[in-house]
């Protein structure tokens, strides 16, 4: 990233954690996801996509004009996600347009392809994420036996000095192997995102059988907390995970700013609040374009964002303070528990 656009990141973060509480209408999108394929060549036990019947991939022309639109509305950083992503006919051509938009370029992948895709491609990634939920029972999790050949793309992106984290969803099958994957994380020096699982039928992307996801959450806390001590600097969201797991115990609607902050674009066009688990469609972009859908739907905006919204029993709500906190420790470069620790009677505080 550029010094000038660093600072206007800096900038717009400082005004969104201000506007969040006094302006909410203010608050911009600075973040977007793009589905720019729904395929994936996997077929996970937690996640329904690999079992669509109808397969999609954004056209050149229409990624293009996703790209325009969100440049035109101040949006800084894009993440490609899929299905896998890197599936599309066209991947290094939609990174090369990426980057040509000035966009900080971030993916999801499940790294199957890494070791195939070109290094300057690769190399204009400000990060990589890559799906790696268990060592012992990957095959089973994850429905192929790539293991191995992730490993050797996840080697490939830290040789090329790219960073890279690894995302973990924790399950019935593999909530006892966290301290595997951390030591894993621990050795390559990669990052480590814990997720849990969600179930819900509202949207095709993740499952509705609730026995992938049966494990004791208190036992997963006590847990998670003692790793955090041994590996500090492994588990990069460790106070998000566990609030997540305490939320699975609570049926309070929270206030939540996902829907102001950032938005998902899927393979169609269609615009969705928040991190998709709860989606609410909010029109499409390529009817209507991204300043009147978010116009359109500030009132519904501002009511998740204060508490009065219908993502009840949602685990991946973000709430003012978190996100002020959050956007304050990427200003000052502090990691985010430390600089939560210091304010007291934090809502985000475990």
């Amino acid at each position: 990233m550029s010094k000038s656009m660093q600072i206007k990141s800096w900038a717009n973060l400082l005004r969104n954690a201000f506007c969040v509480y006094v302006f909410p209408q203010g608050v911009r999108v600075l973040a977007a996801s793009v589905f720019i394929t729904n395929e994936c060549n996997l077929n996970c036990i937690m996640c329904s996509i690999g079992r669509m019947k109808s397969k999609e991939s954004m056209s050149l022309s229409k990624v293009d004009k996703i790209f325009k639109e969100l440049k035109r509305e101040g949006v800084m950083n894009i993440v490609l996600v899929g299905g896998e992503p890197t599936l599309h006919k066209n991947f290094k051509e939609i990174v090369e347009m990426a980057a040509a938009y000035g966009f900080s370029i971030s993916m999801s992948t499940n790294g199957i392809f890494l070791n195939k895709i070109g290094k300057d491609t690769l190399k204009k990634f400000s990060e990589i994420s890559v799906s790696l939920d268990s060592i012992k029972h990957y095959e089973q999790i994850r429905g192929k036996p790539f293991f191995e050949q992730v490993d050797k793309g996840i080697r490939r992106l830290k040789t090329l000095g790219i960073r890279t984290n690894v995302m973990m969803v924790v399950q019935k099958l593999n909530y006892n192997e966290i301290e595997d994957v951390i030591a894993y994380c621990k050795k390559l020096d990669l990052g480590l995102r814990l997720e849990t699982v969600v179930i819900t039928d509202l949207n095709p992307f993740v499952t509705s059988n609730k026995k992938i996801a049966y494990y004791d959450a208190d036992s997963v806390i006590q847990r998670t907390k003692e790793l955090s001590i041994k590996y500090p600097q492994t588990i990069i969201n460790k106070t998000s995970f566990l609030s997540q797991l305490s939320q699975k115990k609570s049926s309070r609607c929270n206030s939540c700013v996902w829907p102001l902050r950032s938005i998902q674009v899927w393979v169609n066009g269609d615009l969705i609040s928040c991190c998709g688990f709860y989606p609410k469609m909010l029109g499409n972009i390529f009817e209507k374009g991204l300043h009147k859908i978010r116009k359109d739907n500030m009132r519904y905006f501002i009511s998740i964002l204060n508490g009065k919204g219908a993502c009840k029993d949602c685990s991946f709500y973000l709430t003012k303070k978190q996100y002020a906190i959050s956007n304050i420790s990427v200003f000052l470069k502090i990691p985010f528990d430390y600089v939560n620790s210091k304010i007291r009677n934090s809502q985000c505080k475990i």
